[in-house]
């Protein structure tokens, strides 16, 4: 594939990003999912547990939903943990929480992906150099 081909690939990717921001359509994919967790699941605490090597956090269910009247910013709910831990891979710490923060960005990281694979195998499939090796 040549510079000018990979060229024109990444600003059709670019442009189909920005046509869907612009549109509202990356925007509503994260907000659907954040509202469905906003009005569907329930709250956790945290808690810590030290032993000694690492210190892990954990979520501990509250059997309550969320509130809106406790948020200032959307911001502020993607500090909320989502009832999930990951591993931290940093020095003394062990698991921590999953925040909609993350679920937040890897919606939003999947959409991108999507549409660049689209643009991608448009492209491939159009490109018969792929079938003369």
């Amino acid at each position: 594939m040549t510079d000018k081909r990979k060229e024109i690939i990444i600003k059709e990717i670019l442009k189909a990003v920005k046509d869907e921001l612009d549109s509202g359509e990356l925007v509503e994919s994260v907000f659907n999912v954040l509202a469905d967790s906003f009005y569907c699941e329930y709250k956790y605490d945290t808690y810590d547990i030290d032993t000694g090597y690492d210190v892990s956090t954990y979520p501990q269910k509250t059997n309550e939903h969320f509130n809106p009247n406790d948020y200032e910013t959307v911001g502020d709910f993607l500090e909320e943990c989502t009832g999930n831990t990951v591993a931290t891979y940093v020095s003394g710490n062990g698991i921590d929480v999953e925040r909609y923060e993350s679920i937040a960005e890897e919606t939003l990281r999947n959409d991108i992906w999507s549409i660049a694979d689209k643009i991608f195998k448009k492209h491939l499939l159009n490109d018969d150099c792929i079938f003369r090796s």
